[in-house]
């Protein structure tokens, strides 16, 4: 089963945090946007309160990419959410308040951290 998460989250991440992310660069929080919005379209079989918190998970991913400039790190947490999430199926309503959390501090990072205000910051074609 921790096979098939890295698998997933592998190439999830090379398209949406990798290739995306890497021909937006100028505009880095537009390309955040996109991307976690591909994103959770990629996952439009989920209920709506799932949704929510696939958005704002590939949010933070689109964040940690930016700022670390590393695809790695997504893979590695992509993957642990997704082997964390086979084993605990709340019901739908409990992620609500942790989507709303993750929102609060996604937004937070993403209005502050400089990477993400300057002009072809933290992403380069060489990287993908």
């Amino acid at each position: 089963m921790l096979c098939v998460a890295l698998a997933v989250a592998t190439w999830e991440e090379l398209a949406f945090r990798g290739y995306a992310l890497a021909h937006w660069e100028v505009h880095p929080q537009l390309a955040i946007l996109v991307s976690a919005l591909g994103f959770t379209f990629l996952h439009w079989g989920f209920s709506p309160a799932s949704l929510v918190t696939v958005f704002f998970a590939a949010t933070a991913f689109g964040i940690v990419r930016v700022i670390s400039g590393s695809l790695g790190w997504c893979i590695l947490i992509h993957a642990l959410t997704n082997f964390l999430a086979e084993g605990a199926k709340p019901p739908d309503w409990a992620v609500l308040p942790v989507a709303v959390l993750a929102s609060a501090a996604t937004l937070s990072v993403l209005l502050r951290h400089p990477n993400l205000r300057k002009k072809g910051s933290g992403i380069s074609q060489s990287q993908v």
